[in-house]
């Protein structure tokens, strides 16, 4: 009976010393296993953050951005995305090298690509750039795109169709201004950084904080199972 009672009392501190301890961790471990059940709804595949000190902790390579500001909106590549404003209106695998815009529409020239686009973001066409020279250059006339080339100006027809040597330069092109991802505004859904979902699955394994993390994790888990079994003893002792 003696022996009995001493295992209660050790059971019983045990139980209340480590709880703690393991209450934190499963708190950590419930919250995230929740927002993971339900990744869609909380749009947590969708949801990319670039604070700096989590890319540094990620050890994530900072994206390239290249911006050309347009009259009242600017053309913003991020590495091999394209946006128009806050729009993703395509992707290129090349550095963006000019944008331009009449009354009607907007011209974006990236790498070997062509994005054609009304001023809303909706993309009117996408085609292979008549000139893959890196040097070249993107402006207007008019109502009408014009390239640079080594032959000299270009000049596209209305429907982009067709390219022909000008009779006149262009006007000037704007520039293409590389630039700091801290400075501008990143829609949440551009995937670039790290998503939510990794972030709260790094959360829930302890990999986040590297291999003590894990074992952490891991020896909550234990813990709880221990308690589930220590609590269960206790209690049928009582009765």
């Amino acid at each position: 009976m003696r022996i009995t009672k001493l295992t209660n009392r050790f059971l019983l501190n045990w139980h209340r010393q480590i709880g703690l301890f393991v209450a934190i961790l499963a708190l950590n471990l419930s919250i995230t296993g929740v927002l993971l059940q339900h990744t869609e709804l909380f749009k947590l595949d969708r949801t990319y953050l670039t604070s700096s000190w989590l890319l540094n902790w990620y050890n994530y390579p900072e994206p390239n951005v290249d911006v050309v500001h347009l009259r009242q909106q600017q053309v913003i590549q991020v590495d091999d995305q394209i946006l128009l404003g806050e729009t993703i209106v395509g992707n290129s695998k090349g550095q963006l090298w000019g944008a331009a815009e009449t009354e009607e529409s907007i011209l974006i020239a990236s790498g070997y690509v062509l994005i054609w686009l009304t001023h809303d973001g909706e993309v009117i066409d996408v085609m292979p750039s008549p000139i893959a020279d890196s040097r070249s250059t993107l402006a207007r006339t008019g109502d009408q795109f014009q390239i640079w080339s080594e032959a000299g100006w270009l000049i596209a027809d209305p429907e982009l169709s067709d390219w022909q040597l000008a009779s006149e330069p262009g006007e000037l092109p704007l520039a293409v201004e590389p630039t700091d991802f801290r400075q501008i505004h990143l829609p949440s859904e551009l995937s670039v950084g790290i998503s939510l979902e990794r972030l709260m699955l790094d959360l829930h394994s302890g990999r986040l904080f590297g291999p003590v993390g894990v074992v952490l994790m891991d020896l909550a888990s234990v813990g709880l199972i221990l308690l589930a079994i220590s609590g269960c003893w206790l209690w049928l002792r009582r009765r």
